[in-house]
């Protein structure tokens, strides 16, 4: 008798102690290291995890097609504007790599690890769209379609400033009034919103049938912008299982908290006050007017006019 009750005594214990070192070992680890089967077990660590890597790898399985079976379609943009984000969706909506129009690029290792698709030559078929700021004719002939992604010029000349360090993140805020209110800055301002305005112009006044994609329709509606590229290039049918991976793994970042935790993104301060005086504000509109004509002539939906210098 005392043996079977002995038995399931010492069940018990043995299925305390297992708990008791389960909740020891998980405390005691440091934040993200991998358990063993059997503590994940007990924790539901294991389900949880797998279930994670599942989501993600439903759009982790991308590659090239084969040679001359896609049409070339440039992905256009004034630099800053959410091409390399696009470039994230687009990839595992799809399953397809994109590319570059540029060579140099395919030398720099960062950039090679972060799109593997650029090495190769984007008139090959073998990518879905490929990245270009370009706007020379002979090159815009050069693509059977093209995709136009337009950020509101106040916002991306902003970015790119911070990108070629004439802003910076060291600097306080008299310094960067200062910049701002000098022949330098309204030098670079007028300069980069001629090319903005110079780019979009071209394109739409060449290209064979461009898609226009708003940046801020991106941010507030990925799901529908993100389907409607993925037709436009009609390489692949439209899978919402991908669409929705990609947005969870790429999500649009509306705040400044979002931003600073996204792995991807290139963290920045926001700006707190107008970089742009009254003549560049004007010059910037007008310049905004050339192109809002030239998509109205076009049959396309005019640019939205307001935006806000905070956000780049």
């Amino acid at each position: 008798m005392c043996v079977r009750m002995m038995l399931p005594i010492g069940l018990v214990v043995l299925f305390a102690v297992e708990v008791i070192f389960g909740v020891v070992v998980m405390t005691k680890l440091p934040l993200g290291r991998v358990v063993g089967p059997r503590v994940a077990r007990w924790f539901g660590a294991e389900g949880s995890a797998s279930k994670r890597v599942n989501e993600f790898e439903i759009c982790s399985r991308i590659d090239f097609r084969q040679a001359q079976s896609l049409k070339t379609i440039a992905l256009v943009s004034y630099p800053q504007s959410g091409n390399a984000w696009v470039r994230h969706l687009v990839e595992r909506a799809t399953g397809i790599y994109t590319s570059t129009v540029y060579p140099e690029e395919k030398g720099n290792p960062r950039t090679a690890k972060t799109f593997p698709g650029i090495t190769a030559d984007y008139k090959s078929g073998q990518v879905i769209c490929s990245k270009t700021h370009r706007f020379d004719i002979e090159h815009i002939l050069e693509f059977e379609g093209s995709i136009l992604l337009i950020r509101h010029p106040a916002q991306a000349i902003v970015s790119l400033a911070y990108k070629y360090n004439e802003l910076s993140l060291e600097m306080s805020a008299k310094e960067r009034r200062t910049l701002t209110q000098s022949p330098r800055w309204r030098f670079f301002v007028e300069r980069e919103s001629l090319r903005w305005r110079n780019l979009y112009f071209q394109w739409l006044q060449t290209a064979k049938s461009p898609l226009v994609v708003y940046y801020e329709d991106l941010v507030s509606s990925p799901n529908q912008t993100l389907q409607k590229m993925i037709r436009y290039m009609n390489s692949t049918p439209v899978r919402q299982d991908l669409v929705d991976c990609a947005l969870s793994r790429f999500p649009p970042l509306k705040t400044a908290k979002q931003r600073g935790r996204a792995r991807w993104w290139i963290p920045r301060e926001y700006l707190h006050e107008n970089p742009y005086t009254q003549e560049l504000d004007s010059l910037i509109m007008e310049y905004m007017v050339d192109v809002n004509i030239s998509l109205t002539d076009k049959g396309y939906k005019p640019f939205p006019w307001n935006s806000t210098v905070d956000v780049f």
